[in-house]
C-alpha cells in the first residue's frame, strides 16, 4: 500500500505577524551581562526620542520620574513630573582658591587672573558654579565676566544663566555695567534668548594665540568659532 502523500506547503511571503506570533523586541545592551562593554557604547536616547518602560515594580518610579504612569491594576493614568523641582542657589563672594574645583571644567583655560573678584554658587552647601569678574581695561565703571563654570553634574537645568543674571544684578545695583565675551555655543544661545542681555559685538572666526596666551601656556583658543560680547541691560522677569 502506497504511503499517503502529505499536501505540499506553499510558502507564505506575508511577514505580518499573526495574533499569536511573538513580535520581535528591540535589543538593548545590558551592562550586567556584558561587563566588558565600554560606557561610550551605551548611548543615551536623542531628545526627539521617547522611552517607554513596562514593569510590575512600583519601587522604580521614584528613580525613573516618568512623565506619565498607566497603572493597569487600577486602570488609572497619572501625570508625572510636569514641572522641575525648585532649586534654591545661594551666592556669595569667595576666595580665588575655590577656582581649583572648577578649573578643569572650563572650556578654554584653567587659568584665573589674580585680580579677579570671585563668586560661588552653592546648593545645600555644595559648590555648583563659579564666576570671576574683572575690571574692563580702559572702561571706567565697566566690569566683565572672565570665568563662568557650572560643574557637569549641575549643567543643563538653567543654573548658569540664572547665576550670571544674579551677578549682573549685583553690579547694576552698585552702579556698574557688566559684560561677558564668550565663544561657547550654549552660552551664546542663552545670551541671545535672554531679555537681561543685549549682544553688542560678534566676531566671526574667533582668534588665534596671542602673546598673553603663549605666555600663560593657554592651548585652547576661539579660532574657528564665533565670539560674542553681550552687556547686561535689564532685570530678570
Amino acid at each position: 500500500m502506497a504511503p499517503e502523500r502529505q499536501p505540499q506547503q506553499t510558502p507564505n511571503n506575508d511577514t505580518t505577524p499573526s495574533p499569536l506570533s511573538p513580535c520581535p523586541l528591540p535589543h538593548f545592551p545590558d551592562a550586567s551581562t556584558s561587563p566588558n562593554t565600554p560606557a561610550s557604547s551605551l548611548q543615551p536616547l536623542a531628545s526627539s526620542q521617547r522611552f517607554i518602560a513596562i514593569t510590575c515594580h512600583y519601587d522604580i518610579l521614584p528613580w525613573l520620574q516618568p512623565d506619565w504612569v498607566l497603572d493597569m491594576a487600577t486602570g488609572t493614568l497619572q501625570r508625572g513630573r510636569l514641572r522641575r523641582p525648585e532649586i534654591k542657589i545661594e551666592i556669595r563672594r569667595c576666595r580665588q582658591s575655590a577656582w581649583r574645583t572648577f578649573a578643569r571644567h572650563h572650556y578654554l583655560s584653567g587659568q584665573l587672573n589674580p585680580a579677579s573678584v570671585c563668586y560661588l554658587a552653592t546648593w545645600r552647601g555644595e559648590p555648583v558654579a563659579f564666576c570671576a569678574v574683572l575690571n574692563a581695561i580702559g572702561h571706567v565703571g565697566v566690569r566683565r565676566i572672565s570665568r563662568l563654570v557650572v560643574l557637569p553634574d549641575f549643567q543643563g537645568i538653567g543654573i548658569g544663566g540664572r547665576f550670571m543674571n544674579a551677578i549682573a544684578d549685583i553690579y547694576r545695583e552698585a552702579g556698574d555695567r557688566l559684560r561677558i565675551t564668550t565663544s561657547h555655543p550654549a552660552m551664546i544661545a542663552r545670551l541671545r534668548a535672554s531679555p537681561v542681555w543685549a549682544i553688542t559685538d560678534v566676531r566671526r572666526g574667533g582668534s588665534t594665540w596671542g602673546k598673553f596666551a603663549r605666555k600663560k601656556n593657554i592651548r585652547a583658543t576661539s579660532f574657528g568659532r564665533s565670539v560674542v560680547t553681550a552687556e547686561a541691560v535689564g532685570e530678570e522677569g
